[in-house]
């Protein structure tokens, strides 16, 4: 529950205080100390938060197909993962839902010493910054294809057509 100590951490942060912060968990929980009513396991509930969500976050998983309900000019935070053991590479998730939806704009972390914590106060405020100007030059159109797409979705992408350009030209 690292994103729901950092949540708490951020929720204090007097530079966000124009933010409204929760951490949700998408499932009935049994710990007293979380917020009840946002996590009743109430799918219907479940919609009505992500469709008034202006800023979505989340690491890889189910959270992730939450995103595809957002409303027009979300921001969705990809946190990718795969960095919890030292050999494990790290990557995103799910971002092809983000790549298919034209209303709302994904952002992705840089690439980060994997001897650094994957997730904290500062590396999320630094997000929430990014997002929070996006949010003030609003879609004025569909995202452009790739803006998207992560750094490492970038990159695949580039190697397919470089590796297909002879197919490619003669269509």
């Amino acid at each position: 529950h690292v994103l729901e100590h950092v949540t708490g951490e951020l929720q204090k942060d007097l530079a966000l205080s124009d933010f409204h912060i929760d951490y949700v968990t998408w499932s009935p929980s049994h710990d007293a100390g979380a917020n009840p009513a946002m996590q009743t396991g109430n799918f219907t509930r479940h919609m009505e938060i992500i469709a008034s969500t202006d800023i979505h976050i989340s690491g890889p998983g189910t959270g992730q197909m939450y995103q595809t309900f957002l409303p027009d000019g979300a921001i969705h935070i990809n946190l990718g993962g795969g960095d919890r053991e030292p050999e494990e590479e790290f990557g995103f998730m799910e971002e092809y839902m983000a790549e298919g939806s034209p209303y709302l704009r994904a952002l992705y972390p840089k690439l980060r010493d994997p001897r650094q914590p994957k997730v904290d106060k500062t590396f999320v405020a630094k997000l929430l910054g990014k997002a929070r100007g996006l949010l003030e030059h609003p879609l004025t159109g569909p995202t452009p294809i790739s803006f998207n797409l992560s750094p490492v979705g970038k990159v695949f992408k580039a190697y397919c057509h470089l590796a297909h350009r002879n197919r490619i030209a003669q269509n």
